[in-house]
């Protein structure tokens, strides 16, 4: 059974140290679809779930002030440790009630989380603080395929095996909706395409992993949901 056992300083210390970071096309194909739909100053974003921070960091560079949250005490000292940027911040907060003000920022992101969320409370939330035009992008990576000659088949063999059956039991339900490449994610927003996009990462050996993005846009009165890849 899954009873978040990523609060843990020790499962932290493991997000920080293994935890990919989302790759830089990732990041630029929200902000070119966010520049598409709002015309003024970056000026905040939320990073949701952000774990030990690699996903809100990476944020620093297009934002006045980038501010990543998360339930867990214990990541968000992980977090605070890569002290990457003078405008980033972290504070410990859940995903249902987020601590900010109406129409106060642009973009909010959630990486590899959203399932662990309470979605329709979550949605209200990010409703009420986006500004107009605003853009909630939620993406995650799918199941790791290593490359490795000969041996790539065999590896993955093995992973799956620990993945699906050793560690099968203590993910609990919801970690099926990465599984189903966040396909079975329900939304209350009437538009949708969605698209998977294979993008090589190297983490040490070179891995093959399939990105998942989703980009809704808030107008003055809903948020309107597009998925690109």
């Amino acid at each position: 059974m899954a009873n978040r056992f990523f609060e843990g300083a020790v499962h932290a210390a493991s997000y920080a140290k293994f935890r990919p970071q989302p790759p830089a096309s990732l990041i630029d194909r929200v902000l070119t679809f966010l520049k598409e739909k709002y015309q003024g100053p970056f000026t905040a974003a939320i990073d949701v779930g952000c774990g030990s921070g690699q996903s809100t960091h990476i944020l620093s560079p297009h934002f006045t002030s980038v501010t990543g949250l998360d339930i867990s005490q214990a990541q968000i000292t992980e977090a605070t440790k890569l002290g990457t940027g003078t405008n980033v911040f972290f504070k410990v907060s859940g995903a249902e009630k987020l601590p900010f003000s109406e129409c106060s920022l642009q973009l909010v992101t959630a990486g590899q989380a959203c399932h662990w969320f309470d979605l329709p409370k979550f949605y209200e939330e990010v409703d009420r603080i986006l500004v107009p035009g605003g853009v909630l992008a939620l993406y995650g990576y799918a199941f790791p395929q290593p490359i490795y000659g000969d041996l790539t088949e065999k590896l993955y063999d093995i992973i799956n095996y620990v993945y699906s059956k050793e560690l099968g039991p203590y993910w609990g339900t919801k970690i099926t909706m990465v599984d189903d490449e966040y396909g079975t994610v329900q939304t209350p927003f009437p538009t949708k395409l969605r698209c998977m996009k294979k993008t090589r990462v190297a983490t040490g050996e070179v891995v093959v992993k399939m990105l998942m993005l989703l980009i809704a846009i808030k107008s003055s009165a809903y948020l309107t949901q597009v998925i690109q890849g």
